[in-house]
């Protein structure tokens, strides 16, 4: 599976939920295939890991303007987070 392209400095919603889908496909590959290597590598922060994806992207979030921030970026949010 081919790593999609990610702004290391996401600067709009659509990018921003890109950079998290992103992440959060790492991490899950690195928890349930990579297991050994990634265990070997960091200390297991599993149980955090949903909190560190939020985390950042609402680090980027926070530096929208506000009409981009409250229009769309909480609302792209909120749809795909109430999947899990």
């Amino acid at each position: 599976m081919a790593a999609a392209a990610v702004s290391s400095n996401p600067r709009n919603v659509d990018e921003i939920f890109k950079d998290n889908i992103a992440r959060r496909a790492v991490l899950l590959r690195a928890l349930t295939k990579d297991v050994v290597d990634f265990y070997s590598q960091c200390d297991a922060f599993a149980v955090h890991s949903d909190c560190w994806l939020l985390f950042v992207s609402f680090y980027f979030g926070a530096r929208l303007n506000p009409n981009e921030r409250y229009s769309s970026f909480f609302q792209q949010f909120d749809s795909a987070f109430s999947l899990f």
